[in-house]
């Protein structure tokens, strides 16, 4: 199997700019965690999902209603009490959820385009009407992305958020029709794994020796991307039952200050996974075209220049 590399495609993930084979899909749902920035370290944090694929009104107000009817099962006594279904505009609608007590959550849907933009936030000590008015301010930094993936902000798919935060992380997922996989996640403003990713995979309690996979490790080293140092492990896995041949690639930036230029990057490469509709696989790619594939990505990751 081979991938040509001119038939590719360049994405905005975060801060950053990634170019992969246009054989591998984006997963239509990125979900990301985020914290504004003058907000105290144990404020509750927005928890926003982006679902695209072509969406429209009428799916839209599809999706809104089976939430609606989700939220509005009763699970006993003052628990998931749905008390707030309002309807915002035509393309936003707000639910207010009772947990439990005085404790509630509160979930904004927005239709952007053609994607649909799922916040929620939890709140405490009936402090809720606070809380919406906290993810209305972070809703109104959301907008479609610019031409060009341009624009100050951190991207979500189709949606950039312009909003500066204290914590900003998301995950994004690419899958070809072969079972391969790439999985990266991005924190801009997290701390480094005190131990570092070559140690985690090659260590005493590494989950390969743990687990006793029979594996190979095909390159394990350091390397540069996007200005950054970072960790690289490539590795074969031999399943026991049929000893077939299983590819994990996996990379993890390392820096000394977090910044926009310098969040974490961990990047993963699977192959053999199953399909979306739950189809299994077999690898069927080569070592050595796995690595070809694997070095054209890695060196595709840089820094984009917002603005």
């Amino acid at each position: 199997m081979q991938y040509e590399r001119a038939v590719a495609e360049t994405y905005c993930l975060g801060h950053h700019l990634i170019t992969i084979p246009k054989s591998f899909r984006m997963s239509p749902v990125v979900t990301g965690i985020f914290r504004p920035d003058g907000s105290n370290v144990k404020d509750p944090a927005f928890d926003i999902t982006v679902q695209f694929d072509g969406l429209t009104k009428a799916k839209f107000d599809s999706v809104v209603q089976e939430r609606r009817l989700e939220l509005s099962e009763p699970e006993g006594e003052a628990v998931k009490i749905l008390k707030v279904d309002k309807k915002i505009s035509d393309s936003a609608t707000l639910f207010r959820v009772q947990e439990i007590g005085d404790s509630y959550f509160s979930e904004l849907y927005v239709l952007h385009g053609s994607a649909i933009v799922k916040m929620r936030l939890e709140s405490f000590r009936n402090s809720y009407l606070e809380a919406e008015k906290k993810i209305f301010e972070l809703a109104r930094q959301i907008k479609n992305m610019p031409v060009g993936q341009r624009g100050n902000g951190f991207c979500l798919g189709p949606v950039i958020l312009g909003s500066k935060m204290m914590k900003e992380s998301a995950s994004y997922m690419f899958q070809d029709d072969h079972g391969l996989t790439f999985e990266i996640e991005i924190d801009t403003y997290g701390r480094d794994d005190p131990v570092s990713l070559l140690a985690r995979m090659s260590g005493e309690d590494s989950l390969l020796n743990k687990f006793k996979v029979k594996h190979t490790v095909l390159r394990a080293r350091e390397r540069t991307v996007a200005g950054m140092q970072a960790d690289e492990w490539l590795g074969i896995g031999f399943l026991e039952e049929d000893n077939q041949r299983t590819l994990k690639f996996a990379l993890e930036t390392k820096r000394k200050v977090p910044s926009l230029g310098n969040p974490i990057i961990s990047l993963t490469f699977d192959s053999a996974q199953p399909l979306r509709d739950g189809t299994p696989t077999k690898t069927e790619i080569s070592n050595e075209g796995a690595i070809e594939l694997w070095d054209s990505v890695v060196n595709s990751v840089r820094f984009r220049n917002d603005g």
